[in-house]
């Protein structure tokens, strides 16, 4: 990766986990998910996203970003995405999202 794209991944990950207009993050994380081929980093992005307890809109959205990253791309840190949602799974806001994800990465996940 160049520095560019690093320095607007950086941008865009700052965007995600601290701007206030949560409707424009919301968009931006849809955005990214259905039209980046990094996996890894949308991955990721989800993770600090949901590990940083933003808004519960945008958490959730995160979750099943996840869920979407495994339909799109059929990979996904199967080991890491489970422990980020076994720490969550007494997040009521997240709760069920997350076990739409756990579907998605279960039916298309195949390592």
């Amino acid at each position: 990766m160049n520095i560019m794209t690093q320095d607007i991944y950086n941008s865009i990950r700052e965007i995600l986990l601290c701007d206030e207009d949560i409707d424009f993050c919301c968009k931006l994380l849809l955005k990214i998910t259905f039209n980046c081929d990094d996996w890894k980093w949308i991955q990721n992005v989800c993770i600090d996203i949901i590990n940083s307890n933003r808004e519960k809109n945008i958490c959730g959205l995160a979750v099943t970003c996840i869920g979407h990253l495994a339909r799109i791309h059929g990979k996904i840190e199967k080991e890491r995405i489970f422990e980020v949602f076994n720490q969550q799974k007494d997040n009521p806001f997240i709760n069920d999202r997350i076990g739409d994800a756990i579907d998605d990465i279960d039916m298309f996940v195949h390592e």
